[in-house]
């Protein structure tokens, strides 16, 4: 059950839409911020405290006398005042609170009809709603709990008489619950099992650990600008059997917005980390991020010492980029589930063969297809480049704008391919190239200059020329399980996909930058320049599927040579979209978006034929 989204539930009380709620006084009362010294006055008057803060403790009471009726009076039942952080402004509260109490229980005993009349007025116009408000969403399915039957009305003259003859004599306690004061709850003594009554007034303690047993009303005014913090306090609202319409939550409409924001972002972590499971890794290999919100200033997920290793990044970072693949888990597992996901991706398409090149294209895929490819690829930990989360949720954010509803899929061939360097996917043969391992300076970054490879000049060009002995000899899964390339795809591809509108509109950008900045024009148009002039409503996504086991690379023949399987790399070309939704990025996703790195430069292995 959720307590908190955009439509939060009606026991969900903003201490702003209160009764006799005023403004001025109440910020007057508990200053934002205070010192510990500060002495709390409401209209003046340091004994007094707000009628807000009165309210909830007549719906405490009431709460009690609902609960009396439906589940016994031998249970413990608490309130919780969270208002302030020091120990000298807590015994403020304390004791005015404690002088408050008094008041309304003397009042109950004495049958005061004045403020009997006031009990009953919050009971018709708050309970009796509250309670046929969750019966309708009980009823609706809205509301997921065991309570088929929802809950029973109890008449304001059975709670009266309650008041009256039980709550009136009841002893309710006041306790400080903060410091190192020694005033705590005695839920497991002596009212075990009689039930403690009791109203908690406290502040970092309350909300780093201490369980309160039976809480049925929250009145909170204490700031949090952290995720952690507001989420621990959060863990005090939940369901209670059979009375849930009993329980109150009292806060200011500013706090409600930062537990909505802070639920939304633990609930989208979570989402995160449930594909990093089904992926089958660990924190240390997944890139992860935790959203945040421009909106609020200074809402943060933790305390920033504990955010050092972190960085802040925008998902519309994404935009006219291409994220791609570099690094290619060996297991027959990954190998046979990424061929599997290629053949679900194309079961409904037919493709448009070329039969000079062997490249396959299929037309206006849906996105939801791609998405289901993307969410269920099986990546290397080792990758370092794409960041299958982000470039997920940057295709359901385009969505929603009504972009990358569509998909142009390419599958990379080449000429003059024997027949068995083609894998028969859904019925359809799918061209198998070739890719060679440690050809960029990224998957270079996983081997040790000196040890596996050294740089040796050859006429004007350095090459690499590996130490084969020591390659052969490693046992890191990061080289002997995990096939690294410098750049899976090709410049001339993208180019081949888009219109012939397109592409005039690219090659004049392009020619008209070139002579801005007196350079020479190359035969190949950069994707950076096609990606900005891309039609938002589509994406394109290349595939090349290549064999470990058959690249050529001579000098390192034997190192692959057991891994005769087809590997599945793409690379997915998103177009310029305007997206504002920040985030904060763990360090290996800092790896992944190559904030980390130098821009490696870019590798093409094979030209189009």
């Amino acid at each position: 059950m959720k307590i908190f989204d955009s439509n939060p539930l009606p026991n969900v009380k903003i201490i702003e839409q209160l009764p006799e709620y005023n403004e001025k006084l109440e910020k007057e009362w508990i200053p934002t911020p205070h010192k510990k010294d500060t002495i709390f006055k409401y209209d003046g008057d340091e004994t007094d405290i707000s009628p807000t803060l009165k309210y909830a403790m007549k719906c405490y009471i009431l709460s009690m006398a609902l609960r009396n009726i439906r589940i016994g009076t031998n249970k413990h039942n608490t309130m919780l005042v969270n208002i302030t952080n020091y120990n000298n402004t807590q015994g403020q509260v304390i004791k005015n609170v404690n002088q408050e109490l008094q008041y309304l229980i003397e009042g109950l005993k004495g049958n005061h009809l004045s403020l009997l009349s006031e009990f009953e007025k919050i009971w018709n116009k708050d309970y009796l709603n509250t309670t046929k408000s969750l019966n309708k969403m009980i009823k609706e399915n809205e509301l997921n709990i065991n309570e088929q039957n929802g809950f029973n009305n109890i008449l304001w003259e059975d709670i009266r008489n309650e008041l009256i003859t039980k709550i009136s004599s009841k002893k309710i306690q006041v306790h400080g619950v903060y410091g190192d004061n020694r005033d705590v709850l005695q839920y497991d003594g002596e009212y075990k099992n009689v039930g403690l009554n009791v109203i908690a007034v406290g502040a970092i303690k309350l909300s780093r650990g201490l369980v309160l047993k039976d809480l049925t009303v929250s009145y909170f005014k204490r700031p949090s600008k952290q995720y952690d913090t507001l989420l621990q306090m959060g863990r005090w609202f939940g369901y209670r059997p059979r009375y849930l319409d009993a329980c109150r939550l009292f806060l200011e409409g500013n706090l409600l917005d930062w537990f909505e924001k802070a639920a939304i972002a633990t609930e989208k972590l979570k989402e995160k980390f449930q594909e990093m499971i089904d992926a089958g890794k660990s924190p240390e290999d997944w890139g992860l991020e935790v959203r945040i919100f421009q909106d609020i200033k200074n809402l943060i997920p933790t305390s920033r010492n504990k955010m050092k290793t972190s960085a802040e990044y925008n998902l519309g970072g994404l935009s006219a980029t291409r994220p791609t693949t570099t690094a290619f888990d060996l297991s027959a597992e990954a190998m046979d589930k990424n061929i599997s996901n290629l053949g679900n991706l194309i079961s409904d398409y037919k493709p448009e063969i070329n039969k000079i090149n062997n490249n396959l294209v299929f037309r206006d895929i849906d996105s939801s297809k791609i998405i289901e490819f993307i969410k269920n690829y099986k990546s290397s930990r080792h990758e370092r480049n794409l960041v299958q989360g982000l470039l997920k949720e940057f295709i359901e954010e385009s969505n929603k704008k009504g972009s990358l509803k569509k998909w142009d899929i390419f599958i990379k061939g080449r000429q003059n391919l024997s027949e068995d360097n083609f894998l028969k996917i859904k019925n359809i043969n799918f061209p198998i190239i070739k890719r060679s391992p440690f050809t960029g300076k990224l998957s270079l970054k996983v081997l040790t200059e000196g040890k596996h490879y050294t740089k040796e000049l050859m006429g004007e060009k350095i090459i690499n020329k590996f130490n084969i002995d020591n390659l052969l000899k490693e046992t890191s899964k990061s080289i002997s399980e995990t096939y690294h390339v410098g750049n899976v795809s090709d410049p001339v591809d993208l180019a081949s996909l888009i219109s012939k509108e397109e592409k005039d509109d690219a090659e004049k950008k392009y020619k008209d930058r070139m002579e801005e900045e007196n350079k020479s024009i190359k035969k190949v148009i950069p994707e950076s320049i096609i990606r900005d002039i891309m039609n938002p409503a589509k994406g394109y996504i290349c595939f090349y599927l290549f064999n470990p086991s058959k690249h050529e690379q001579e000098q390192l023949k034997n190192l692959y040579k057991n891994f005769d399987k087809a590997a599945v790399g793409f690379a997915a070309h998103l177009p310029r979209i305007s997206i504002n939704k920040n985030s904060r990025i763990n360090k290996k996703m800092q790896e992944e978006l190559g904030l980390l790195d130098d821009n490696d430069d870019y590798y093409s292995e094979e030209e189009e034929d």
